[in-house]
């Protein structure tokens, strides 16, 4: 019995070795092993749980076992590796029938004891039978997962662990920097296979960077964004947005940064993030939303020209509560906390309008040149076409970067630099549609300038807001005639134009709505050029 104890557990650590196991534990001892073949099924549950503790898990939520990689958790799809290991159950009843057939043979006073020795042998081959059939096998399964000793957990339970990132060589403890062997009962299952060596710098990895950028603040920022996003609790609820046209280097940086996360980094639809026009059912699955839970860098990748953010769904996805979500076959939802950060890849800036939440979450990060095969402009450099390959042999440099990147974030945060702030100021301003048509169109109290702060001093009237006073549909008529001019045929609703204007001016009701504050310019239309 010894012997075949070992023999299994050695199997079992072998497993492991090669992607399936632990370090196989003791294993259920002799004692133990009889009690389960005695409890039939619930018994063979049990003697799998023990046997595999460590090395396999039942996730109840996803109706899924997963193994044990040596640092973290993987799906085993199907199972397949799961049911084949019942099989070592199989070979440790039949050592215990071994002994008994052995005893047996050794008896030649005791019928009586031959007998019952012989009917308790017959008992485990039967046992053994079962659990070669499919119904035994997932018997065994079932009870190992809802024993009282049961190897099983729950989705909410898997990678909720913020601060530890799952790599090649261990498990790296994000506030500290440092690398240390992975635990089952961490339940991490998002890893990267990439290996993490503190010492190891990529020169290359640094200089495409400058490259791209030029500009060692907005460097230095970047990293302490991706930083912030591996330590996978996203404290400060933002949406970097990565704009650019043409080749400039931005699916370089986040596509070597997402190879160096593994599947800690993931790509979402643009369409997550963006206006569609309709309204989802909320009591269906929801994969999109499942898909973030784990996820540390979540990117979206290229808008169509003239697409507008969802602003409510942005704030969803980047206010820090908990998400709650289900997979298409699963039958419970599952709650948990986001532990993304989300950025967007794309030539075209969506519209955001003015929201004030909104741009509280918002970067902009720009790329100022453009890699070409024979460069003209000023802007413009050689494309280097084996780059991204070369890359792709640098990754551990690539990690200790985004490691680096989470520490020095830790220690000061995320501290963007001014052309960053200019860049994602000047992209508010230009959504900001009211303040381009009074600019443009209208005079104000001078009292009032400091909620349009590009209007011109001969549009500020030296007056009180409540001594110039005009019609909303004034207002209105030179809106619409304003907007069929600088920005499209499909004019905003009067609902639309009124909730903007009672943002910046005092709403007088007599009869007629007015606004306080503004009057309009009579010649506009005259001063603009062309």
């Amino acid at each position: 019995m010894a012997e075949i104890l070992e023999m299994v557990k050695k199997r079992v650590d072998e497993e492991g070795q090669h992607g399936g196991g632990g370090d196989g534990g003791d294993g259920p001892d002799p004692q133990l092993i009889r009690d389960c073949i005695e409890a039939v099924g619930y018994g063979d549950g049990t003697c799998f749980a023990e046997l595999y503790r460590g090395k396999r898990v039942f996730n109840h939520s996803a109706q899924e076992w997963f193994y044990w990689t040596g640092h973290s958790w993987a799906l085993d799809t199907g199972a397949k590796n799961t049911k084949m290991a019942v099989e070592d159950i199989s070979e440790l009843y039949l050592a215990e029938k071994s002994i008994i057939d052995n005893e047996i043979l050794g008896i030649e006073d005791s019928p009586k004891r031959k007998k019952a020795l012989e009917a308790k042998s017959k008992f485990i081959a039967g046992r053994v039978k079962r659990l070669r059939s499919s119904a035994g096998r997932n018997e065994c399964l079932e009870f190992a997962a809802t024993c009282r000793e049961s190897i099983d957990c729950y989705a909410e339970q898997m990678d909720n662990k913020p601060t530890l990132l799952a790599v090649g060589n261990g498990v790296v403890d994000l506030e500290t920097g440092i690398l240390r062997d992975g635990d089952p009962n961490d339940y991490l299952v998002k890893s990267t296979h990439v290996h993490y060596d503190p010492d190891e710098k990529s020169e290359l990895w640094e200089k495409t960077l400058w490259e791209i950028y030029e500009d060692n603040d907005k460097i230095s920022f970047i990293q302490r964004l991706i930083g912030a996003a591996l330590l996978g609790y996203d404290r400060e609820h933002i949406l970097s947005v990565f704009h650019g046209q043409g080749r400039n280097g931005k699916d370089t940086t986040l596509e070597t940064v997402s190879e160096a996360f593994g599947a800690v980094a993931g790509i979402i639809p643009p369409e997550m993030l963006l206006d569609q026009g309709r309204v989802k059912n909320s009591s269906g699955p929801s994969p999109d939303i499942m898909a973030l839970k784990g996820l540390r860098l979540a990117v979206g990748s290229e808008t169509t020209e003239g697409a507008r953010f969802d602003v409510g769904r942005v704030k969803l996805l980047t206010g820090g509560g908990r998400l709650t979500g289900r997979w298409p076959h699963d039958k419970h939802t599952c709650t948990f906390e986001p532990t993304h950060t989300l950025f967007l890849l794309t030539n075209h800036k969506p519209s955001a309008g003015n929201d004030y939440a909104f741009w509280k979450r918002a970067y902009l990060i720009s790329h100022p040149f453009s890699f070409v095969s024979n460069p003209q402009a000023p802007n413009e450099k050689k494309i280097d076409r084996t780059l991204k390959s070369r890359l792709l042999n640098e990754l551990t440099g690539v990690l200790t970067w985004a490691v680096e990147g989470t520490l020095a974030y830790l220690e000061g945060g995320l501290r963007p630099p001014a052309c960053v702030l200019e860049d994602t100021a000047e992209y508010q301003r230009n959504e900001d549609m009211l303040a381009d048509f009074v600019e443009t169109c209208c005079i104000i109290s001078k009292d009032l300038k400091v909620k349009f702060p590009g209007i011109k001093e001969e549009q500020l009237l030296d007056t009180a807001p409540e001594t110039l006073r005009t019609s909303f549909k004034d207002i209105k008529e030179n809106f619409e005639a304003w907007y069929q001019v600088y920005r499209g045929k499909k004019v905003p609703s009067s609902k639309f134009l009124g909730d903007k204007l009672g943002e910046r001016f005092e709403k007088k009701k007599s009869g007629t709505t007015y606004y306080l504050g503004i009057g309009i310019n009579p010649n506009w239309e005259d001063n603009q050029d062309g």
